[in-house]
């Protein structure tokens, strides 16, 4: 009887220790601008991270990092103990639309679980902004509020963020330049700059001119019934490098946004502009000039020389401009072999290049030209084609034709022309006169010269005095090294130091206090990440603690303390307020430390 006690009890403890294994995918219906979530929640003993034996399904969507975000929680019910911990991937959609989230097959511990195939419908992308304004008090609310339970009355108004792409066509052809712009659309929202990323795609069928960005004031527009400011945030001018149709993949912007004002939260935002597809075309075949290289937009040819009349052994400039609009990237050089007849043609390098709102629109070559002969010579005109877009049939330009006249130059005994070919003449002896020393009345003179242990001295020590220098220097090379390497180590120990400091000096002004706070918390980061501080974003130290698998409160903890430290610095603050937020960033900065150490 005992036996059969003791097997049962093992069996209840072996089925209690077992892994229970869900799967959660959510949500079902959501924006192209919101990311999809795959949890899997593992109740029990299992202390591995689970893994893909297939790898992990996305098909329509992309997955956004491989490593998951995890949580845990422990919880005690009727005095059983239970934990769970839970893994969550994140994923975004590719295109709007209804699909099917594959079954996706999860090992834990050894065991194959699977995952039901779910249905997700992705719609146009979300554009409003959830209105978050935490409403001022009057100082009298409290005597005259019906309830002392009575909840704030916020402000609420229509807030929206979209983005849009704008290309001016559909149709190009191949080499084309293609003007794109981006512009975001705003109504009841500020948008935090520094705060704010975004990010361009991948284009790897288009060759890539970056825009120089001019400042332009936003200014409000109608849309769709409603008014918006528009404000442009960037440009890019691309050439397809292949025909049919391609596509321009969304760009992605990661905004903090605002809708009520100083005294409001500030939110993270996800928008897209639309994909945009585009219809390539070949250039025709038909009537292509022989000389053609691939030039396509419009343009002006034109020749310059700097003098008609030169001699024998002098150089003419020769200049050719070409201006315009088009893909000048595809035009390195022009053809200039008929100026070689009675020339010989050196040429000046790469062109110059004249550039506007950071486009080339203008190319200069120059080529010093030498006559080979006397005479009355004709420098033919250069010819250049290209695909003109307006007219759409191929163009021929052509410079002007210069005459050149070329007379007798100077020449030293035994000089030939330029390109003849014959012995020299030979150099008569009378054209060299010798130094003769005799008849100057030259004298020698002995000199006394260092003596050689002095110099062996004054050499050795130079010797030793370098060498010691380079020595010296090696070495604070190599301390200044391990320094650097120790930075990471060190940081949570002057991050502390730091906020000892601050603790003494509590009654500082507001300004100075949070200021000197919030610097210390990013100076933190910097020597972790092994750079400066400033310039480091919340974003990126989102990316480093996804990467060690933290926990997402803890970067919504070190965000608040953050942006209370910048609120801080404009409102009044009573000591008690400073001690909070004192206590705050060291609480949150000893987790992060545990994190990333």
């Amino acid at each position: 009887m005992n036996k059969v006690l003791f097997l049962a009890s093992l069996f209840m403890w072996a089925a209690g220790s077992l892994a229970q294994v869900t799967f959660d995918i959510a949500p079902r219906n959501l924006p192209i601008n919101r990311n999809l979530q795959f949890s899997i929640a593992i109740e029990g003993a299992s202390n591995r991270t689970p893994s893909f034996p297939d790898g992990l399904k996305a098909n329509d969507f992309q997955l956004i990092s491989r490593s998951p975000n995890t949580s845990f929680s422990t919880s005690i019910v009727n005095g059983k103990m239970s934990s769970q911990k839970s893994y969550t991937y994140y994923l975004k959609p590719k295109r709007e639309g209804t699909f099917v989230f594959p079954a996706q097959k999860v090992n834990v511990d050894g065991k194959i679980y699977q995952s039901p195939a779910v249905k997700v419908t992705v719609s146009a992308a979300e554009t409003k902004v959830q209105t978050n304004s935490r409403g001022r008090r009057s100082l009298f609310d409290d005597f005259f509020s019906r309830s002392p339970f009575e909840p704030r009355q916020r402000a609420t108004r229509e807030a929206e963020v979209f983005a849009e792409l704008v290309v001016p066509k559909n149709k190009f052809y191949k080499g084309e330049a293609i003007p794109v712009q981006v512009f975001l659309y705003t109504r009841g929202v500020e948008i935090y700059p520094q705060r704010s990323a975004m990010e361009w795609p991948e284009m790897a069928d288009f060759w890539i001119e970056e825009v120089q960005a001019q400042e332009q004031q936003g200014r409000i527009v109608e849309k769709n019934g409603k008014r918006y400011q528009k404000n442009f945030v960037g440009s890019r001018l691309l050439y397809a490098t292949k025909t049919g149709n391609v596509t321009i993949e969304p760009v992605e912007f990661n905004l903090a946004v605002s809708t009520g004002g100083f005294m409001a939260d500030l939110q993270n935002v996800k928008r897209l502009t639309k994909a945009r597809t585009l219809h390539i075309v070949p250039l025709p075949d038909k009537n292509k000039p022989a000389d053609f290289s691939g030039a396509v937009g419009q343009f002006q040819l034109k020749a310059e020389i700097d003098k008609a009349k030169i001699a024998i052994g002098e150089t003419l400039s020769y200049k050719l401009i070409l201006s315009g609009k088009g893909n000048f990237s595809a035009i390195q050089q022009l053809r200039t072999e008929q100026l070689k007849d009675h020339f010989e043609v050196f040429d000046g390098g790469a062109p110059q290049s004249e550039e506007q709102n950071g486009l080339v629109v203008k190319k200069t070559w120059v080529y010093a030209l030498v006559p080979r002969n006397e005479g009355t010579y004709t420098l033919p005109p250069v010819a250049f084609s290209f695909f003109d877009i307006k007219t759409k049939s191929y163009q021929t330009l052509s410079t002007r034709e210069y005459t050149v006249d070329v007379e007798a130059g100077s020449r030293l005994p035994g000089q030939q022309q330029v390109g003849v070919i014959g012995p020299a003449a030979p150099v008569e002896d009378e054209n060299l006169r010798y130094i003769d020393f005799e008849a100057e009345g030259w004298t020698h003179q002995e000199r006394e010269y260092m003596k050689p242990d002095l110099l062996y001295l004054i050499c050795g020590l130079g010797f030793l005095f370098n060498m010691s220098f380079l020595v010296i220097r090696k070495m604070r090379e190599n301390w200044m090294g391990k320094q650097e390497e120790l930075r990471p180590k060190l940081a949570f120990k002057e991050f502390k130091g730091q906020i000892k400091k601050l603790k003494k000096r509590i009654n500082d002004p507001n300004e100075v206090f949070h200021t000197d706070l919030s610097q210390a918390i990013m100076n933190y980061f910097g020597a972790k990440f092994m750079r400066s501080g400033q310039g480091i974003s919340l974003d990126e130290i989102e990316r480093e603690l996804e990467k060690k698998s933290a926990d997402q409160q803890l970067h919504r903890d070190l965000v608040s303390c953050i942006e209370s430290c910048d609120f801080a610095r404009f409102t009044s603050s009573s000591l008690s307020s400073k001690e909070k937020l004192l206590a705050l960033a060291e609480e949150t900065l000893t987790k992060v430390e545990e994190v990333l150490k």
